[in-house]
């Protein structure tokens, strides 16, 4: 049996965007869609320990997406 807890998140638009596409294409809801990413985040990794996320379907990462995700912080 799985245990859950309800929080609140503060995530960006993009990373919001992508769990719910994700949650779409895997039939979930949100929460289990995020769930599933974290946990997934912790094993996922390539051999240089940067950590690998499935892509939603559609959703393409462009080199310009990147620099603007850069200069938000």
């Amino acid at each position: 049996m799985m245990h859950t807890m309800r929080t609140t998140l503060d995530i960006s638009d993009r990373a919001l965007a992508a769990a719910r596409a994700y949650a779409a294409s895997e039939h979930c809801t949100l929460g289990q869609a995020v769930s599933h990413l974290i946990l997934q985040s912790e094993t996922a990794t390539t051999p240089h320990g940067f950590p690998v996320f499935p892509g939603a379907p559609g959703h393409v990462i462009t080199n310009e997406m990147i620099a603007e995700a850069l200069d938000d912080e």
